[in-house]
């Protein structure tokens, strides 16, 4: 039922996105509708244009929306005597689809021959380019500027984008020419990788040069503020970094830290969008914009989310994340055309519906702060709402709007998002300190009170000290006698254990034994108290050799008395059933160790058992099977190669029988074989006080597999003293190495 909920939980973003995605598409689409009816409007309008002067005061635009085009170069395509008949007329921006019609080659002349208003004679006016190539600007056949080198050649060319207006005086109203010489070589590319659609000159006509170059002059000083603001949220960016850094458990302030980081960024694009003239970096520039646009409303919203927490935050963060990550690729891959509009509307909605709820949710809740920091999320998405409705809908902005708008809207979210958090800290900050203050007053109390209860105990103790005195050597005497019994007592305990581990050694096959069976090998046995639960076995069945290594549960008395059990049975199995098999051993084993701990019986709660590895050798291979415990070889080209076991316990209360997975190799492909117990591995110990791990067992193992059998039994003794230094031995530790 919960993992349905959460299923169905998680879907209901996905849904209210799509719903986001198919509103917006469809205000996309009657926007574009919509605007090419208003289009026609804005080229009429775009054909005067007014001093500030007066208001009443107009001129007639005297630059043709058309003008003469040529593919190719020549230089005296600038003169104003040239005989331009032939050329064909576009408009100067000259759009991808009109390039390609055209077999736009990469450089072009355009000319344009027009007449002033006699309001403009002898007054100074300007024109503003924008374009991604590089231009020359001859007025009446003389250069009047260049913006980047014009080439025929992609190597020679050096395109800028014009970061000036060029000011100009007409002396008269006879016609005059304008001639464009523009190379951009590399539009295909930059409709490839930007979906870039113009690719020749946009171009304008200022009737007030003073006018223009006080624009640029307000304008830089804009760019100013801006640079000022990126500063104080960069700053600010920096201070609840801090402060998560030291505080992690408040991992708002991280988001809050990212929010305000792209926030400065955001602050920081318009400044380099001005100032950078190289159109690569620009177009690139304008890809990451995306990103950091994402990322913005991102970031603010798992803030709001941490916070507050509203239901279902989890899918509904999720939903809007994959919403951020579809915009991010169709930005770069260009999937959805105009529905990148309908995307980045739909973000802004879900990111304002986000957190309202989130608000709303905090409110419900009682949350401290949660009206004041509610108060500046909603003030500041309110702003942007009217801006994205007056730019997108209606398309009433103008350069002079958006520089209010964007100044105002700067201007609100200062007092908006970062004052109502500073506002929620303060808040905060002084409800701590009166709470601390209230304490204080409680700790002064009580301190009052614990001071006269203490004197109090002082004239107590002061009459009980002669009493004491006389219970505490007479306690003292006790301790002593009862000293005694113990220390009597543990040492008949040790004795005991000590004739314990005599009893086991004799059960297990000595050196000389071993040796006999296994020439060329070693045992490294070392119990943690006394002794063990590791124990192993040894025998020559006919012409083939028999070992068994095993690890029981538990270590210390009780682990050797299951390793007595265990090797009991297995010495039963293997010289009075003549059972050599490893695999019958081990699924036999498992059967007689159950019935001898009686845990096939439906009341037992004994879960004992042990982890056992068996290997037969015979004249032509080896057979391994076991229980949880590996085996390693190495071969005759001195690899390492584990084999893995059947991960179950022989014995224990799971299922009656086990089905144990054999293995089998070829003896003239090993040289040495390891069996092991988890001691060695688990040992804590080093520098850093960590386990030794297999890994770091299996790398000893490497280093010595070319040494004689003796070297490596000092080898590893020796390390593992070294590795464990003054720590406590945690296991039973058991390796057994044998050369082939």
């Amino acid at each position: 039922m919960n993992k349905a909920r959460q299923k169905r939980n998680f879907k209901t973003p996905i849904f209210i996105a799509l719903l986001f995605f198919i509103f917006f598409s469809s205000i996309s689409f009657l926007r574009n509708k919509y605007g090419s009816h208003r289009h026609q409007k804005a080229e009429n309008a775009s054909k005067r244009f007014h001093f500030s002067g007066n208001k009443k005061d107009s001129v007639i635009n005297p630059l043709p929306i058309l003008w003469k085009y040529k593919n190719g170069d020549n230089k005296f395509w600038a003169s104003i005597n040239y005989n331009d008949t032939g050329w064909i007329k576009v408009h100067p921006s000259l759009d991808f689809k009109e390039a390609n019609e055209n077999a736009f080659k990469g450089i072009c002349w355009f000319r344009c021959y027009f007449k002033t208003d006699s309001t403009l004679i002898n007054k100074i006016s300007a024109l503003e380019l924008e374009h991604l190539g590089a231009s020359e600007i001859y007025l009446d056949g003389k250069l009047i500027g260049a913006f980047g080198k014009v080439s025929s050649s992609l190597l020679y060319e050096k395109p800028k984008r014009p970061s000036k207006v060029l000011l100009i005086t007409i002396p008269d109203n006879k016609p005059h020419l304008i001639a464009i010489r523009y190379s951009n070589h590399s539009f295909l590319s930059y409709h490839a990788k930007f979906n870039t659609n113009q690719v020749g000159i946009n171009i304008s006509f200022i009737p007030n040069g003073a006018d223009a170059l006080e624009s640029i002059n307000l304008f830089d000083n804009t760019l100013l503020g801006f640079i000022i603001l990126f500063g104080f949220f960069i700053t600010l960016s920096f201070v609840h970094l801090l402060i998560y850094l030291f505080y992690r458990k408040q991992v708002q302030n991280l988001y809050y830290s990212l929010f305000v980081f792209m926030y400065s960024l955001l602050a920081l694009s318009p400044y380099l969008f001005s100032k950078i003239t190289i159109p690569f970096i620009y177009l690139t520039m304008q890809q990451y914009v995306i990103v950091i646009f994402v990322l913005f409303f991102i970031s603010l919203v798992a803030c709001l989310h941490s916070l507050f927490k509203p239901k279902f935050w989890k899918g509904f963060f999720a939903g809007f994340v994959v919403l951020g990550l579809v915009l991010i690729f169709n930005s770069y891959l260009k999937l959805m055309g105009l529905i990148e509009g309908s995307l980045i509307f739909a973000l802004i909605l879900f990111a304002i519906i986000e957190s309202v709820r989130s608000v709303i949710s905090g409110m419900r809740k009682n949350y401290q702060g949660a009206g004041i920091i509610g108060a500046g999320v909603l003030t500041f998405f309110i702003f942007i709402s009217v801006l994205t409705i007056d730019a997108v809908i209606y398309q009433t902005l103008t350069f002079e709007a958006i520089t209010f708008y964007v100044i105002f809207l700067v201007f609100i979210a200062i007092i908006s998002i970062p004052l109502s958090m500073s506002i929620y800290l303060a808040r905060n900050f002084a409800r701590t300190n009166i709470h601390l203050e209230e304490k204080l007053i409680e700790v002064q109390n009580l301190s009052a009170k614990s001071i006269a209860q203490e004197k109090e105990k002082q004239l107590l103790l002061e009459n009980q000290n002669t009493t004491l005195e006389k219970q505490v050597s007479e306690r003292t005497y006790e301790i002593r006698e009862q000293k005694k019994l113990i220390e009597e007592k543990n040492k008949d305990i040790i004795d005991s254990i000590n004739y314990a581990r005599r009893i086991q050694a004799a059960m297990l096959p000595d050196e000389k034994q071993f040796k006999k069976i296994f020439a060329d090998s070693f045992i490294l046995y070392q119990p943690r108290d006394i002794v063990s639960g590791d124990f192993y076995y040894a025998a020559e069945l006919g012409k083939n050799k028999l070992i068994i290594a095993a690890d029981c549960t538990g270590h210390g008395v009780p682990g050797a008395l299951m390793s007595m059990v265990g090797c009991n049975i297995i010495n039963k199995l293997t010289h009075e059933n003549k059972i050599s098999d490893p695999k019958t051993i081990l699924e036999t084993l498992h059967i007689e160790l159950r019935h001898a701990l009686k845990q096939n019986l439906q009341d037992s709660m004994n879960r004992d058992g042990m982890d056992v590895a068996v290997v037969l050798m015979t004249n032509e291979e080896i057979i391994y099977a076991a229980a949880n415990r590996p085996l390693i070889y190495f071969d005759k080209e001195n690899f390492l190669h584990e084999l893995k076991p059947t991960k179950t316990p022989i014995g224990g209360s799971h299922n009656q029988t086990v089905s144990i997975e054999q293995h089998r190799i070829m003896k003239s492909q090993v040289s040495q074989i390891y069996l092991f117990s988890d001691g060695f591995a688990d040992q804590f110990g080093g520098p850093q006080g960590k386990k030794l791990m297999v890994s770091k067992f299996k790398l000893w193992l490497m280093q010595i597999s070319a040494l004689s059998v003796e070297n490596q039994f000092q080898f590893l003794t020796k390390n593992f003293q070294e590795w464990k230094q003054n720590s406590e031995q945690v296991d039973d530790v058991m390796v057994i190495g044998i050369k082939v």
